[in-house]
C-alpha cells in the first residue's frame, strides 16, 4: 500500500487496486476480532489482496522501465528500417522478396510501435524491438542476395563480368591458341627444337628446293618450245 502511494499513476489502476486492498484487509481484521473467529480466511484474503497489489505494482513499474526504453527504441528502430529501406532501394535489381517482405514488416511494426506509445509504453516497446529484429534480418537478407548477385551465381559461372576478369578471359584463350600452334609445328618431335626447327626445316627446305627445280626446269622447257615454235613459224613465212 505504501509503494501504491509513492507510485505515478496516469490510468487510476493502481488506485484503483489500492483501494480494493484496502476492503481486503478490513475483512481480514474482521475475521481475526470477535469470538467467531476464522484465521484461515482472514490469512486466505490477505494472501489473495497482497499478490493483486504485488501485480499491479509490478505492471505499473514494467511500464515506467518500458516508457523510458521507448524514445531511444522508436529512434533505433527508425534508423534501422531507413537504412535497410535505402541499401534495398539502391540495389534493386539485385535484392530478392525476401529482404522486401522483412522491411515492410519493420516499417509496419514501426508504425504500430508509435501508434500505442500513448496508451500501452509496453506494447509500445515490443513493436520498436520487433521492427529492430526485422529490419536487421532485412538487411542481411539484401547484402547476401547482393554478395550472390556480384559473385558467383553457384553454377560455375559469375552475376557480373568486371574488366579484369575479361582480360584474364581472353589471355588464357590466346595461350590456348598458341599452344595448340607449338604442338603443329612440331611436327613427330613435338617440340620447337628438334621436330620444328630441325628435321622440320631441313624437310621444308628439301621441299622448296623441289619446287624450284621444278619451276625452273618448267621455265626452261617452256623457253625451249617458244624458240622453236618461233623459228617454225619463221621458216614458214619464207
Amino acid at each position: 500500500m505504501a509503494a501504491a502511494r509513492g507510485m505515478t499513476d496516469t490510468s487510476g489502476g493502481i488506485t484503483a487496486a489500492a483501494l480494493a486492498t484496502e476492503q481486503q484487509l478490513a475483512s481480514a481484521r474482521a475475521d481475526l476480532d470477535g469470538a467467531a473467529r476464522r484465521p484461515s480466511r482472514a490469512l486466505q484474503t490477505l494472501e489473495a489482496a497482497n499478490a493483486h497489489i504485488d501485480g499491479v505494482l509490478q505492471a505499473a513499474r514494467d511500464e515506467q522501465r518500458a516508457r523510458q526504453l521507448l524514445g531511444a527504441r522508436l529512434t533505433q528502430a527508425d534508423d534501422d528500417v531507413r537504412q535497410a529501406e535505402h541499401y534495398i532501394a539502391s540495389r534493386r535489381g539485385a535484392v530478392g522478396a525476401v529482404a522486401r517482405t522483412r522491411v515492410s514488416e519493420a516499417r509496419a511494426a514501426l508504425a504500430q510501435a508509435r501508434s500505442a506509445q500513448g496508451a500501452d509504453a509496453r506494447a509500445a516497446l515490443n513493436e520498436a524491438q520487433r521492427a529492430i529484429r526485422l529490419a536487421a534480418e532485412a538487411l542481411t537478407s539484401a547484402q547476401l542476395d547482393v554478395s550472390g548477385y556480384d559473385g558467383y551465381d553457384g553454377l560455375g559461372g559469375r552475376g557480373t563480368v568486371s574488366s579484369g576478369d575479361l582480360g584474364s578471359d581472353l589471355a588464357a584463350v590466346l595461350g590456348g591458341i598458341l599452344g595448340s600452334g607449338r604442338g603443329g609445328y612440331g611436327g613427330s618431335g613435338g617440340s620447337w627444337g628438334g621436330g620444328a626447327w630441325g628435321g622440320g626445316s631441313r624437310s621444308g627446305s628439301r621441299s622448296s628446293g623441289s619446287r624450284r627445280s621444278s619451276s625452273g626446269g618448267s621455265r626452261r622447257s617452256s623457253s625451249r618450245s617458244g624458240g622453236g615454235s618461233r623459228r617454225s613459224s619463221g621458216g614458214g613465212r619464207f
